[in-house]
């Protein structure tokens, strides 16, 4: 049993690698148990549309605008999944070639990537604009949990874009700070805030910061409540002449 809930991927692996096969990560049948079942109710009661997933469609850590985009593959979502669409990328001007930010939130697991448009059964024109990791941006690692921590396998810059959600309550979470954590502490410029009565806490936001080769990787929640909270974030290596901005 893995005491650090960490995936990584190895910069030197050429094919887009999935983590469902991973010690920590879902199995075959953990995924096709997330498709629902006819008449089952939506998992965030309707707190934001959920749309169908058109085919088996492979869950990106960005999407290839290029084809020397080194994209990690996250999880092979089954067809007749459904998935929260948050966002559209803000590149590709034919926005029926373009690509969906989506969570696809189960149980026991949660992913959040993008996705072809094709692929699911929603009208872009509906969706906002958002800017998607550039392709020079290179994914290292998956955090999928509040405790977990990631262990730092490079040395320069880094993004963080994370997702922060809870079970649907309908109870206020109140005022509250994510921190990102390095080697345990709190990177005070670092915070986002949130408050909210809904299960979207914080939606693919981007932190940044510096690291060294074993510097330890994690986030934490200052303020608030108890209440249980999920975490999903991406962690990729900026290197020099890549420009992303927070």
């Amino acid at each position: 049993m893995m005491t650090k809930r960490v995936l990584f991927l190895l910069l030197i692996v050429l094919a887009l690698p999935s983590v469902a096969g991973a010690q920590s990560g879902p199995t075959q049948a953990d995924l096709l148990a997330c498709v629902p079942k006819a008449g089952e109710l939506p998992r965030f009661r309707g707190a934001r549309p959920e749309s169908l997933v058109l085919r088996d469609v492979d869950l990106l850590s960005q999407p290839t605008f290029t084809s020397d985009t080194r994209a990690m593959k996250l999880v092979t979502i089954p067809k007749g999944a459904r998935v929260v669409v948050f966002d559209i990328d803000n590149v590709i001007k034919d926005r029926n070639s373009k690509w969906f930010r989506v969570l696809w939130a189960c149980d026991s697991f949660a992913f959040a990537g993008w996705v072809p448009v094709s692929a699911v059964r929603l009208p872009p024109i509906r969706v906002n604009e958002k800017v998607a990791p550039p392709g020079c941006a290179i994914p290292l690692a998956i955090i999928d949990s509040i405790d977990g921590v990631w262990e730092s396998t490079y040395r320069g810059k880094i993004s963080a874009v994370i997702d922060l959600f809870r079970n649907p309550t309908g109870t206020f979470y109140p005022s509250a700070f994510l921190y990102m954590t390095r080697n345990g502490r709190e990177l005070r410029d670092r915070d986002r805030e949130f408050k909210t009565s809904g299960p979207f806490l914080l939606n693919g936001v981007v932190i940044q910061t510096e690291v060294q080769r074993g510097t330890e990787i994690g986030f934490t929640i200052v303020g608030g409540n108890r209440e249980p909270v999920r975490l999903f974030a991406t962690i990729y290596a900026v290197p020099q002449g890549c420009e992303w901005n927070e």
